[in-house]
């Protein structure tokens, strides 16, 4: 897998082959194109162009702005739906909002699957958010201590390992069985949850190919019109030192549309 350095090397060269002589205004079609070379090397570049703005640059980083509260909390933290089916637990996770807000709505989610002799784990149409909930629900299914990921920023910064912790708050280890249904739209930070759990033999991972984010990226704005959500750190799995950037999750039984989930539960 190529390092940040050389991954890098080959976007700048890539963008400057296609777009050296290119003279055209920024307007939404050549961002567009912009964005469509960027992506042959790395699927987590995104611009986005609004005529009418007039935003300040960044020089560096801002971050991401502060959540909407009132909203994470009308969605249940990420929490579509939870229910039983047979004895099976059904956990359908719309997006992986702030672990500060999302953690009760994730808890009650666990606390419903207690007991159950098998669990699926719904992350079709989940474009990912915050790796906080990776490291909770890892931790409910895999363990405490558990080196899940290494964060590889470059540029003179320490790498960050993350590893399920303790948490409190969490009063159970689901023991059984896992499947996890993923589609085109299962992105990011809900990539990242499949693919630690699968290298680790811990899920049956059923679907549709994933779009490959491997990168974690942050907000920065490039001009007055063009917000970029770049990239700014390469993630590894602890255990392999591999990632699912380019390529998406493995998938073990290919399952397409609303009968996904008949597929997985009757399997």
């Amino acid at each position: 897998m190529p390092d940040r350095a050389e991954r890098r090397s080959v976007l700048i060269r890539d963008l400057l082959g296609a777009f050296t002589h290119d003279n055209r205004p920024l307007t939404a079609e050549s961002v567009a194109d912009v964005q469509r070379v960027a992506q042959q090397t790395s699927r987590h570049l995104f611009l986005f162009h609004e005529e009418s703005s007039n935003a300040m640059v960044d020089t560096v980083s801002r971050g991401w702005p502060s959540p909407d509260d009132a909203a994470v909390r009308r969605c249940a933290g990420g929490v579509r739906s939870v229910h039983r089916v047979d004895g099976v637990a059904v956990v359908q996770l719309a997006s992986l909002e702030p672990i500060r807000l999302s953690e009760p709505y994730l808890l009650a989610a666990i606390d419903h699957a207690e007991g159950a002799e098998r669990l699926v784990l719904d992350l079709r149409g989940n474009g990912g958010g915050d790796p906080g909930v990776v490291e909770l629900l890892c931790r409910w299914l895999l363990g405490p201590g558990v080196p899940i990921s290494t964060v590889h920023r470059g540029d003179g910064f320490p790498d960050d390992v993350w590893r399920t912790r303790t948490l409190p708050n969490l009063r159970s280890h689901f023991a059984g069985p896992v499947d996890v249904l993923v589609d085109s739209s299962t992105f990011s930070s809900a990539e990242a949850l499949v693919y630690h759990l699968h290298v680790r033999g811990r899920v049956r991972v059923f679907g549709e190919p994933t779009k490959g984010g491997g990168d974690h990226v942050t907000p920065i704005q490039l001009t007055p019109t063009v917000l970029g959500i770049l990239p700014c750190a390469v993630v590894e799995d602890a255990e392999t030192a591999t990632n699912w950037e380019g390529i998406g999750v493995p998938i073990d039984v290919a399952a397409a549309g609303e009968s996904a989930l008949d597929i997985v539960l009757a399997d």
